[in-house]
Formats: structure tokens, C-alpha cells, sequence
């Protein structure tokens, strides 16, 4: 967001999993990280969408 993009679900996942994933245990399958994040990531989306509708 800093750089004027707009912070997608992917994006985040992405962000995460290279910065963060080390530090912190994700309780899926390492293959399956990048997809559960994304979707979690999403409903998170839809649910900030909502508070401010």
C-alpha cells in the first residue's frame, strides 16, 4: 500500500509466506499454505468490505 498498489489477497499471501511464514506455524499441509492463505485472505476482504458498506 505504501507504494500506491492496492493490496490484493494474493498479494498479501505472497507477502506473507516470504516474510513471515518462517516465524509463525500454519496449521495446513506446506503444499497447501499458499491456497488456504489466499482463501482466508479473501473472506477476511469480504468481511472489511462489509463493515464499511
Amino acid at each position: 500500500m505504501k507504494l500506491g498498489k492496492k493490496l490484493t489477497a494474493n498479494g498479501f499471501v505472497l507477502w506473507f509466506l516470504k516474510t513471515k511464514a518462517a516465524k509463525i506455524s500454519i496449521p495446513y499441509r506446506q503444499s497447501n499454505w499458499e491456497s488456504k492463505l489466499n482463501q482466508l485472505a479473501q473472506a477476511n476482504n469480504r468481511e472489511f468490505k462489509k463493515a464499511f458498506e
